[in-house]
């Protein structure tokens, strides 16, 4: 139930994972390009973890 008048909005989480030199920042980019003329509300985080040694 909504009060406040604000329309639901269904989200979507896409989880890039990859070797290093795979892609996923070109895909990231492209996915960036396509979403803005649409006015789409988004959100981009981009983080590097690697395993402790």
């Amino acid at each position: 139930m909504q009060s406040n008048n604000i329309p639901a909005e269904r989200g979507v989480t896409i989880w890039l994972t990859g070797l290093s030199g795979a892609g996923k920042s070109t895909i990231t980019d492209e996915l960036v390009r396509q979403l803005t003329p649409r006015a789409a509300r988004w959100r981009c985080w981009m983080a590097m973890w690697s395993a402790p040694t």
